[in-house]
């Protein structure tokens, strides 16, 4: 686990995450329950990575002990997760074309683009992501302010 870089434990941090958000939205709380540990389990591992590597590289650290058997390296999910991403990792890598990342709806694009917008990114970011232009990245951000202040002042 010590080759395993901080970033990428971050990164698998945010999708687990992600993944029981997702679980609890979409009304099933029992697989949100299943994650739950994964996530722990995950943020404890993220948080020593970056104490590690906040600290010098000249000690090493020794390698984890086996996993005991209530942890989440134990659990059947983790290790159908695990086996899943071992043997992504050996498949040659396939191309994924632009036009499969596209969202297949006018809708779904909005929303996609509203997001971005509220997740901190600028017209010209979220135009490249979209493959739009600024023009309308601004029109759909614009819309969607205005149909939100609308609906707060028929609910006042």
């Amino acid at each position: 686990m010590n080759n395993v870089s901080s970033v990428l434990l971050s990164d698998t941090l945010k999708l687990i995450q992600l993944a029981r958000e997702t679980a609890r939205i979409q009304g099933q709380p029992e697989q949100a329950e299943k994650l739950k540990p994964v996530v722990d389990q995950l943020k404890t591992l993220a948080e020593g990575s970056n104490r590690t590597n906040a600290m010098t590289n000249t000690t090493k650290t020794p390698p984890p002990s086996a996993p005991a058997s209530g942890s989440i390296l134990a659990q059947d999910d983790f290790k159908t997760l695990l086996a899943a991403v071992q043997k992504h990792q050996n498949q040659p890598p396939q191309s994924v074309s632009p036009a499969a990342l596209r969202p297949t709806s006018s809708l779904e694009r909005n929303q996609i683009v509203v997001s971005m917008a509220s997740g901190g990114m600028n017209a010209l970011e979220i135009a490249r992501q979209m493959g739009m232009t600024i023009d309308e990245v601004n029109l759909v951000i614009r819309l969607h302010q205005k149909s939100t202040e609308s609906r707060k002042e028929v609910s006042e």
